[in-house]
């Protein structure tokens, strides 16, 4: 009897030591459904033409399971994106890639960035009169606001247009505490 125990613990011992760990998922189905939309809007950072949900890469596991983390903490979508949390991840990201030699890259996902948070905050105004009070209190003339508040592009478009660099430059940015991966990568290179 002894025997056959030890010989059914032999033969099992392959598959289990092969086994990995499910990935975790929430214990609310709605949440995780809601998990998987915000991450098939978010790029891997590591395969870059696949969403966060189609990539299987261990960064992409993670940010996933850190976006699953704040969903637990009751963030919304929104407060998810903002530029607090982004901040830890980036500069994670940039110590992973420090030796390498990539200054365009870094200088696309810097700007792509930065237009990305100017969209959100085009959608945040919703409504064209509200969009041009904002962009007169930013700086611009009240005709290139009105102008631009009433354009008919979406807010893809605007996000990269003059107006809202001009409201909304990389210092803008930068004093919210959004770090710039060009100039960490650099900071990191630069020999002592």
């Amino acid at each position: 009897m002894m025997s056959r125990l030890l010989l059914v613990v032999l033969l099992m011992l392959p598959m289990i030591v092969h086994a990995k760990e499910a990935a975790p998922t929430a214990d609310d189905p709605s949440l995780e459904q809601r998990l998987m939309t915000l991450a098939a809007e978010l790029r891997c950072l590591v395969c870059q033409n696949q969403s966060l949900a189609d990539s299987h890469a261990d960064l992409a596991i993670d940010l996933r399971n850190q976006v699953r983390e704040q969903m637990k903490a009751g963030k919304t979508d929104d407060e998810i994106r903002t530029i607090e949390d982004l901040a830890p991840a980036l500069t994670g990201w940039i110590a992973y890639f420090q030796p390498a030699e990539a200054k365009g890259i870094f200088e696309e996902l810097d700007g792509w960035l930065r237009r990305r948070l100017r969209c959100l905050i085009w959608r945040q105004w919703k409504r064209p009169r509200i969009r041009a009070m904002h962009m007169m209190r930013r700086g611009l003339d009240q005709e290139r606001a009105w102008l631009s508040a009433y354009n008919g592009h979406g807010p893809w478009w605007n996000a990269g247009a003059s107006h809202m660099h001009d409201a909304f430059r990389a210092s803008f940015f930068r004093s919210l505490g959004l770090i710039s991966l060009l100039d960490r990568h650099r900071r990191l290179n630069r020999a002592p």
